[in-house]
């Protein structure tokens, strides 16, 4: 009986232990205090400072992409060679496609908690922190980093909870946030929060990047 409760306050004080190593923009009030709002210039965007970064989540493909470029030029130096640090997840808006960095993922509403996240860890894997143009390159390098699908209602705000989460918040949290900002338009919960369960299991198996991702968003 002892060795058993002995184990059971182990097991709590290490997931308190886990749950301290979050860091402190994870908690959804403190990084919602994080929102700028610099020019509307993508639809249904919001935009936050962390440390001496920007993130965006917005309409990439119902923006105009000429405003976009505009938007990422006014707030970094990331040009063309870096596809402005944009990430497009939607098909329909040719220029988008053609200018930034364009990965179609399916609607999390035509998937499954099982589904989900198998399809966006073989779709986006690499653009955490392996690809020549990354999530982290252009945080490090850029101070920047844009995202969004068409209309920033499902595909856009499922990955950058995904980000979020990659970069040590739990997924509870991450979904908490995306959820708040974007609205679940009709993705269940518990799809949304496989995959980006997904973006955690990422940064556990990259802990370096997730390192260098967390001092990015802190310094």
């Amino acid at each position: 009986m002892k060795l058993f409760a002995l184990t059971l306050l182990s097991i709590v004080a290490i997931s308190h232990s886990v749950q301290a190593l979050e860091p402190a923009y994870c908690e959804p009030q403190n990084f919602m205090s994080k929102e700028v709002d610099p020019n509307n210039s993508i639809l249904r965007d919001r935009a936050f400072k962390l440390g001496q970064v920007m993130i965006v989540g917005g309409a990439i493909g119902y923006s105009r992409t000429e405003k976009v470029i505009e938007f990422v030029e006014n707030y970094s130096d990331a040009t063309a060679e870096d596809k402005y640090c944009t990430w497009y997840y939607n098909d329909g808006n040719d220029d988008a496609s053609a200018v930034f960095n364009h990965y179609y993922v399916t609607n999390p509403k035509k998937l499954t908690v099982t589904s989900g996240p198998i399809e966006y860890r073989q779709v986006l894997k690499d653009q955490f922190a392996k690809s020549k143009t990354s999530f982290l390159s252009c945080l490090e390098k850029h101070k920047i980093l844009v995202m969004g699908c068409n209309g920033q209602m499902h595909r856009g705000p499922t990955v950058f909870g995904m980000m979020l989460s990659y970069s040590g918040c739990s997924s509870k949290n991450s979904l908490a946030i995306v959820n708040h900002l974007w609205g679940k338009n009709g993705v269940k919960s518990e799809v949304r929060q496989a995959i980006i369960e997904e973006g955690y299991k990422l940064g556990n198996e990259d802990p370096q990047a997730r390192l260098r991702m967390q001092k990015a968003f802190t310094r």
